[in-house]
């Protein structure tokens, strides 16, 4: 799904400045350590599956938008959220097998829903920390969850 480029949008670094020069800086530093983070990861525990999304060195919207401009970050969230939905549909073959081996389905229908935004699910969250010590509960869980799994990890 790829979003039309914004009047604002420089068309190369010199045109964006600055910011946009820092931003690819700061960009490529943490592209970096991400790899070399992954890299080590699967020499650490070399059973464990791995799914990585990241966008492509053409999405504008990712490489112009200055991630130092607070305004511009729901857009860029909402770009990735958009980005994300549309690689678990277009790799669904792919994913499927691997998240099924944890337990994990694709919710097909949710993927297909055009209509669904990040905004619409920060407010289902919204309702849902309504709900008290749930929202407590299961992040405990998940917590118990990750130190178990990484203790598995180590002894496989």
């Amino acid at each position: 799904m790829a979003t039309p480029r914004r009047r604002h949008q420089p068309r190369s670094l010199v045109e964006g400045g600055l910011p946009v020069v820092l931003s690819q800086t700061f960009r490529a530093i943490i592209h970096s350590r991400m790899r070399i983070g992954m890299d080590r990861y699967r020499h650490q525990y070399p059973k464990a599956d791995i799914v990585l999304f990241e966008p492509s060195g053409g999405d504008a919207d990712m490489f112009f938008t200055n991630v130092f401009s607070y305004s511009s970050r729901k857009k860029l969230s909402e770009h990735a959220y958009q980005f994300t939905r549309e690689q678990l549909r277009r790799r669904s073959a792919e994913l499927a097998p691997i998240l099924a081996r944890h337990g994990i389905a694709l919710d097909k229908a949710t993927l297909e829903d055009e209509n669904r935004t990040l905004g619409s699910q920060a407010r289902r969250r919204k309702r849902v920390r309504g709900l008290g010590g749930a929202g407590q509960q299961l992040d405990q869980s998940l917590l118990e969850l990750e130190k178990t799994l990484g203790s598995i990890a180590r002894r496989g």
